[in-house]
């Protein structure tokens, strides 16, 4: 079994989180996910925001509350096995979602869900319509109520296999990071293991604890690297960083995978 928190919420200090996670942990589940707040655009939250009648921390506040999840859990003998996610042990993984994170097919039934997969020698995306009632009536003609159905070209399935990929503790294989183009470094990737943002060796590559912050960012460096473009031309779609698959196009909505 496992227990979801969220955190980085308005007025939460540090004490405070640390103490919440302490007494959730002490209930011992072999699983946890920590996910941090994020205020998504035409929601409730956003509109109070807006409004001014609260806001959530800043990116530092939000950075500090991230360290203190994962020291306490490293601690407690959870540590991270993804950027959000902590485990006891590899048989107490979330399934599912290891499996997305390893670029496996997936299919998204439902209002606002999120499917991938491979159809006819292609990788295909697909995000159903959000609104349950008109997901509901469009079931019924051709769209069986999609938003978008499309194949990915390869570049972008390149960009979500290194995207999810290095979310995990593990990072890329060697071979897979090879295939991506991210192994062997390029000249930012080596400016970044320099720094100690990455790891790579026989192994693969993969995250260092400092870098679990910027992971968007060191993602787009090292895919720039694989193709000759800008970092900013690279950059993977903004997600949450609790988000287990890839961000949804405007007018889609995520299914949470947990």
């Amino acid at each position: 079994w496992s227990l979801d928190l969220l955190y980085a919420r308005p007025g939460q200090s540090v004490p405070s989180w640390r103490a919440e996670l302490r007494a959730a942990l002490n209930l011992g589940a072999p699983h946890y996910s920590l996910y941090q707040l994020t205020i998504e655009p035409g929601t409730a939250f956003a509109r109070q925001t807006k409004a001014g009648r609260w806001q959530p921390p800043s990116e530092a506040q939000a950075a500090r509350l991230y360290e203190t999840a994962q020291e306490t859990c490293a601690a407690a003998g959870l540590p991270a096995y993804e950027i959000s996610n902590h485990a006891q042990s590899r048989r107490h993984y979330a399934r599912h979602n290891w499996h997305v994170w390893r670029g496996g097919d997936y299919l998204g039934i439902g209002p606002g869900a999120v499917g991938r997969f491979a159809w006819q020698g292609r990788r295909y995306a697909s995000y159903g319509l959000a609104a349950p009632k008109i997901w509901a009536a469009e079931c019924r003609k051709p769209s069986a109520g999609y938003a978008v159905f499309k194949p990915l070209s390869a570049d972008a399935v390149r960009t979500e296999r290194a995207a999810l990929g290095l979310r995990l503790a593990q990072g890329l294989p060697r071979a897979q990071a090879r295939r991506l183009g991210v192994l062997p470094l390029g000249a930012r990737g080596k400016v970044l293991k320099a720094q100690g943002f990455v790891q790579a060796d026989k192994a693969g590559l993969r995250v260092a604890p400092k870098g679990r912050l910027v992971l968007n960012e060191l993602t787009a460096q090292l895919l720039a690297d694989a193709s000759g473009q800008s970092a900013a031309a690279r950059r993977p779609p903004a997600a949450p960083r609790f988000c287990a698959a890839p961000a949804p196009p405007a007018g889609a909505h995520s299914a949470r995978l947990r």
